[in-house]
């Protein structure tokens, strides 16, 4: 019992406690946290928690892209790709010229921009990016997108 500090065992109680009452979502954060804990300094503690927390978060990020369609993906990809290149926010309009160029390069038709429009609701509906729609007076309307994933996700996203 040296190896666990109690301090983490209440931790993981209360990351546990606030999810949605499943318990098999409860048992894989002391999975995960013994798994970091061996990993690491061969001790559970509050540190050892938080991250197997985190890589959890990214895990189960992961699992949400990986079973997109290409065009989600495509779409994603230039949202990314622009936010990468140093912008905080992006239009639905720059993010679709990238996504066109996306599709170019992987020899793809591209859709057209109602349906990018759609997806771009999608990805946002799902907590992939946050996208809010901006009033720009009598030139109509847009979306501001802004990226919401950690940047280990947002790297293997875009490396590929």
């Amino acid at each position: 019992m040296e190896k666990i500090d109690p301090a983490a065992l209440k931790k993981i109680a209360a990351y546990a406690s606030r999810e949605t009452g499943d318990a098999r979502k409860a048992a894989e954060l002391p999975t995960k946290a013994v798994q970091v804990a061996e990993d690491t300094s061969g001790h559970l503690g509050l540190e050892e928690v938080d991250l197997a927390e985190h890589r959890l978060e990214v895990d189960k990020t992961m699992e949400l892209i990986q079973p997109l369609a290409v065009q989600q993906r495509l779409a994603l990809q230039a949202c990314y790709c622009l936010l990468a290149k140093g912008s905080r926010k992006i239009t639905t309009g720059q993010s679709y010229d990238a996504y066109k160029g996306l599709c170019k390069t992987q020899l793809t038709r591209p859709l057209t921009q109602r349906r990018f429009c759609d997806m771009i609701s999608f990805l946002d509906l799902y907590g992939l990016i946050n996208a809010r729609v901006v009033s720009m007076g009598r030139y109509g309307k847009t979306r501001e997108i802004m990226g919401s994933l950690h940047d280990r996700v947002v790297g293997s996203l875009i490396e590929r």
